[in-house]
């Protein structure tokens, strides 16, 4: 079968667009002819035969145009035998720089656990022996260095009994056994809000059922008289009710006392005395501490009673606090408002109001000034009034006549006589 060689068919334009090497051969099918590549052009072969073949880079005898040997450039390296060789190389592959080398490994040496170093032509390495007697060992005992080497090695001694400690028993054992925790003398069962005792070995050693609280029902005392009536809240989370008639159940509140918050759905509240917050059902967060204090309030929320009776007139405060007995407001509804001793009232919102009417408030001293409403009693210190701008004072809307100011642009006390700010005199 005889050889044969194909040869790419392309266009002028393809032609044109190739990166070719010197040598390639081609059909151009846009003038059908062959045209080889040579010195960096195309040439175009004539009646199918080649007029010339130049010589590229790395090889000589070119160009030739009838008959003529290409052979390889030589690249001035001198033939022979390299040992260790250290060579360049062109971008045809070829040498184009030899030398010889040297070793450059010349001395091995033995470290830590190893011997036959240092080896400067040829050796052997070996692991050092640590004095160790080869053999087997049983329970051995065993010392490592820092190679994980073995460096002494002895047979241990076994265990030939085991005791029982306080405990325990079933020791000692010196063959096989087992050992067993010791009975305490209490009786294995269940056991209610149980007293119990611990040993140091935290073993109960004697346990009983304790009183805790009761359910629903009555405690007696021991004359057996009914000491209180006790009614457990449904369970809708952190609440706790004890009492005859107490609690309805609203989360996160505390009655305590006889008919102690029974209507409460508002939940959070405190009620601790006799009918507290009796009446309290949609309100929250009130706190209400004595008998019959925040009776009546129905839907008030935030506020504080303390004492007998106290804030139990209306139906609804917000934010308020009433704090001694029969302490209260004389109206519905009011906010933020508080009065502080017994019998004392407030009426309007955002108000204070300390001691009930007839007796005087002193503070700083003791004792009291019939005559005066407020007493501030002091040797050392004292009364500093409202101190403003002048535009200040004159922007307070319905001033009440006898307010003081102090006008701290002209530095001048000032009351209002009831139509025109005056300047004590």
């Amino acid at each position: 079968m005889a050889n044969f060689y194909t040869i790419s068919a392309l266009t002028s334009g393809q032609i044109s667009g190739l990166t070719p090497n010197n040598g390639e051969i081609v059909y151009n099918t846009t003038n059908g002819q062959f045209q080889l590549r040579q010195q960096g052009a195309w040439l175009t072969i004539t009646n199918g035969i080649v007029s010339q073949v130049s010589t590229g880079t790395g090889l000589t005898g070119g160009p030739i145009t009838s008959t003529g040997t290409i052979s390889l450039a030589n690249t001035a390296v001198t033939p022979g035998s390299y040992t260790f060789s250290g060579i360049t190389v062109n971008a045809q592959g070829q040498i184009t720089a030899a030398s010889n080398g040297s070793v450059s490994v010349t001395n091995v040496a033995s470290g830590t656990g190893l011997t036959g170093g240092p080896i400067t032509t040829t050796g052997t390495l070996s692991i050092a022996t640590t004095g160790v007697t080869a053999g087997s060992y049983t329970l051995a005992d065993l010392t490592v260095n820092a190679q994980g080497q073995l460096t002494s090695a002895s047979n241990g001694t076994a265990v030939t009994s085991v005791g029982s400690g306080t405990g325990l028993t079933g020791g000692p054992i010196t063959s096989t056994g087992s050992l067993s925790i010791t009975t305490t003398g209490v009786t294995a069962g269940s056991y209610t809000n149980a007293n119990i005792t611990v040993n140091a070995q935290g073993q109960l050693t004697a346990a009983s059922n304790g009183m805790g609280l009761p359910g629903p029902g009555v405690i007696t005392t021991t004359s057996g008289g009914v000491a209180h009536a006790f009614s457990a809240l449904s369970d809708t989370g952190n609440s706790l009710a004890l009492g005859g008639g107490s609690g309805n159940g609203a989360s996160n509140s505390v009655a305590v006392g006889l008919d102690a918050l029974p209507a409460d759905v508002g939940g959070y509240n405190t009620g601790i005395g006799a009918n507290a917050l009796n009446a309290t059902s949609s309100g929250t967060q009130n706190t209400a501490i004595g008998f019959v204090a925040g009776n009546d309030n129905i839907s008030g929320s935030a506020n504080v009673m303390v004492g007998y009776s106290s804030g139990s007139a209306q139906t609804s405060y917000t934010n308020c606090t009433f704090v001694g007995a029969y302490s209260d407001s004389t109206v519905n509804g009011l906010s933020n408002s508080c009065a502080i001793s017994i019998n004392s009232k407030v009426s309007t919102s955002n108000t204070m109001v300390l001691g009930a009417i007839g007796p005087a408030v002193v503070v700083g001293a003791t004792g009291s000034t019939p005559s005066a409403v407020l007493a501030l009693v002091s040797t050392s210190q004292g009364f500093l009034p409202p101190s403003m701008t002048t535009i200040e004072k004159t922007m307070i809307s319905s001033p009440a006549a006898g307010l003081v100011v102090y006008d701290n642009q002209l530095n001048v006390l000032y009351f209002y006589n009831g139509s025109v700010w005056t300047p004590f005199s």
